[in-house]
Order: C-alpha cells, then sequence, then structure tokens
C-alpha cells in the first residue's frame, strides 16, 4: 500500500510540473483514498485544482491545514484564493501565517499590502510594500500601489516619488501616468499633470478620467 502511495503522489507531482492538472488531481485523489492522513496530498491537490479554476480548491488547502497545521504552503496559496475572492482580512491571516515561514518572499508581502490596503489600513499596506520592495526591487506595480497609499494618506510629494519609480521600471502603463497626474494637480502642477494625463490617453484613448481632467485644465 505504501508503494503504492509513493507512485500515485510522485506521479502527480510529474504530472503538476507538466501542466496535466487534471491528471495530477485524478492521481492524487487515487494517492488520498490509500493514505487520507496525508496533508501534502491534499495541498498538491488543492494547487493542481487552483491552477484549474477549480473552486474547491479552497476545501483541499483546509484539509491540508487541518492535518497539519505547518502546511506553510497551504496557508499561502488559501491567502491567495481569500484575497481574490476579496476575503480580505482571512487573506491577511493566511499570508502572516506563511510569512512565519519564508519572511523573505516579496509576493506574499506585496498581496498581504494589498489587503491591507482594500481594507483602508494604509499604514499597514505601505509596510508590507516596504518589505516586498526590500526582496524585489524591480516589480513597477509594488511602487504604484505603494503611490496609491499614500495618496490615502495625504503624502501626495512622497507618491509622486513612487509613481516615478513605477514609471522607471514600466512606462506602458496608462494608470501609472493618470495617478501621477492626479497626484499633480493636488499639488497645482498642471503642466506636469496635463503631459500625464496625455500619455494616459496615448496609451488607453478610452482613459475617460485622464480626458476629463484634460478638458478641466483646458478651461481652467
Amino acid at each position: 500500500m505504501n508503494n503504492s502511495f509513493t507512485s500515485y503522489f510522485e506521479n502527480s507531482l510529474n504530472y503538476i510540473d507538466s501542466g496535466e492538472f487534471d491528471m495530477a488531481i485524478k492521481t492524487l485523489t487515487q494517492a488520498i483514498d490509500l493514505k487520507p492522513d496525508d496533508s501534502d496530498s491534499f495541498y498538491y491537490r488543492g494547487l493542481a485544482k487552483y491552477l484549474t479554476k477549480d473552486p474547491d480548491a479552497v476545501n483541499d488547502f483546509n484539509i491540508a491545514i487541518n492535518l497539519n497545521n505547518e502546511n506553510y504552503f497551504a496557508y499561502y496559496n488559501r491567502g491567495i484564493i481569500f484575497f481574490e475572492e476579496k476575503k480580505y482580512q482571512l487573506a491577511i491571516n493566511d499570508l502572516t501565517k506563511f510569512l512565519e515561514y519564508d519572511c523573505s518572499s516579496y509576493y506574499a508581502y506585496y498581496i498581504r499590502g494589498q489587503a491591507k490596503h482594500f481594507i483602508n489600513d494604509y499604514s499597514g499596506a505601505i509596510n508590507d510594500y516596504d518589505l516586498a520592495i526590500e526582496y524585489e526591487e524591480d516589480e513597477a506595480d509594488v511602487f504604484y500601489n505603494r503611490g496609491l497609499a499614500k495618496i490615502a494618506l495625504k503624502q501626495t510629494v512622497k507618491a509622486i516619488q513612487d509613481f516615478n519609480r513605477a514609471l522607471d521600471r514600466d512606462s506602458g502603463k496608462a494608470e501609472f501616468y493618470l495617478q501621477r497626474g492626479l497626484a499633480r494637480i493636488k499639488l497645482k502642477d498642471l503642466s506636469g499633470a496635463t503631459v500625464d494625463f496625455e500619455m494616459a490617453c496615448e496609451l488607453n484613448p478610452n482613459c475617460e478620467l485622464a480626458q476629463n481632467q484634460l478638458k478641466q485644465i483646458k478651461t481652467s
């Protein structure tokens, strides 16, 4: 029985590696039938389900954690699902648990920061974005989102600095220019805002907010 379980389990990992997620789910189900108390089998089946957008994935992560409350990757993936489902406090709880295991995970800090932002914990979000940047300083989205959190705290100059950093890393996103333009409006930098709104419109011709801001500047 143990040899059969090992065979099913190892084959399932190969299926996941090769992107054959349905086969991985089937094989892991066979492994679980032989060893229903194996936390890792439920974790990997949950992962395969998540990768096929099966909403039952979270149930497998729940079981994995119930069987082993130190299955940290189950916390991580369940946290990502909770974030996607807009269950932000649950996401924060799970990602915090994962970060006890791996305190250098850029993405865990980043997603936890976003979750904190959505529950209006802007200072907490900034702290997490700071930590994310310590481990990955080339991701434009982290600087952009940190800028948004600073805007919420009325730290306009610091927010613009972050939008600058985001644009240094990725100059092709209309929302980066849009938000920098809106921040420049707060500082009454109309010429700078105009350039940003024009760039936002160039990158996204359907950006109505940028178009409206340009009209307001021209008529002011």
